[in-house]
């Protein structure tokens, strides 16, 4: 699962993603397929998150790089 899939998945998946977002839901497939959420939709991925009380933060968008000792 990569980091696109996690937020969607936050959302409730495709379709609701589309709903709360006012994005058809090829543009949030595209999304998904790309593995990308686009830099200029991202605050309002954001902003809608917190309106439907969605836990969201903007490190969300971002991978965490694994450490190796």
């Amino acid at each position: 699962m990569n980091i696109v899939d996690t937020i969607i998945e936050k959302f409730g998946g495709i379709r609701p993603a589309a709903r709360k977002l006012e994005e058809a839901p090829a543009n949030i497939q595209g999304w998904l397929k790309r593995g990308v959420i686009p830099a200029k939709k991202q605050q309002k991925v954001l902003d809608t998150a917190k309106q439907n009380g969605i836990d969201l933060k903007p490190a969300d968008f971002f991978s965490t790089p694994v450490r190796h000792s």
